[in-house]
């Protein structure tokens, strides 16, 4: 997006508080099922009320609609390692996305279910021509090669320093570095799974927690709401 038209979307904010600057253009999403066979909801959709090329360097915004779609909880598991002994030097990331024989089973029939849900009557004034995969991509391993090839993060990446009581933990449920005095960590890396949310709230909720016990506050009560 050109210089002028970001400036421009921003004075008209300002000024009015309206226009394309009062949105961030996925404000509405859901979690569903990938499959009728699916054990919960675990795939998380972002609804976009246009078409655009998301990451692009440029606008490229133009009628219509799309979703993302991102995987919950999954299986493939990355690694994080030191490249040097010198504390300056940054680590080593590998993701590993779709490593997992069932992320990517899980991935395609998200595919094929979102198909399902825009050829709903609901859609019908709105649902144009597909775009992207585009109709002629049916089969699995057509389905998952266009996932390859287009899929990208949602940076939330966790469980590095996992907390728990095996040789494979890193903290403990006080985010306490297992024999090291003096070092705590808090952030998403210390979660012992990926949950089916974002990661955001559950972070700010551990934080808290961990700062009260630094503090010295006595934690609050268990609360247990009943259910439905």
């Amino acid at each position: 997006m050109a210089a002028w038209v970001r400036w421009s979307l921003g004075q008209q904010w300002l000024l009015y508080k309206n226009g394309l600057g009062t949105t961030n253009f996925c404000e509405t999403g859901c979690f569903f099922p990938s499959s009728d066979d699916a054990p919960y909801a675990d795939m998380q959709h972002e609804f976009y009320a246009l078409r655009a090329g998301i990451g692009d360097s440029e606008s490229s915004a133009s009628e219509g609609f799309m979703f993302s779609m991102g995987l919950m909880r999954p299986d493939s598991r990355g690694r994080v390692k030191l490249k040097s002994d010198n504390p300056t030097d940054h680590p080593s990331f590998r993701f590993n996305y779709l490593e997992a024989a069932d992320d990517c089973k899980r991935m395609i029939e998200g595919v094929r279910r979102t198909r399902e849900m825009v050829h709903q009557s609901a859609w019908d004034t709105y649902r144009g021509e597909e775009v992207t995969p585009g109709p002629q991509i049916k089969t699995d391993d057509e389905i998952l090669a266009w996932i390859r090839e287009v899929g990208s993060t949602e940076f939330h990446p966790c469980s590095t320093c996992r907390m728990g009581t095996d040789e494979g933990s890193v903290t403990d449920s006080e985010g306490k570095v297992h024999e090291v005095e003096g070092l705590r960590v808090v952030d998403a890396s210390i979660m012992p799974n990926n949950v089916t949310a974002n990661l955001n709230a559950p972070v700010i909720m551990m934080a808290e927690k961990i700062a009260d016990l630094v503090a010295g506050k006595t934690p609050l009560a268990p609360l247990n709401p009943p259910l439905g």
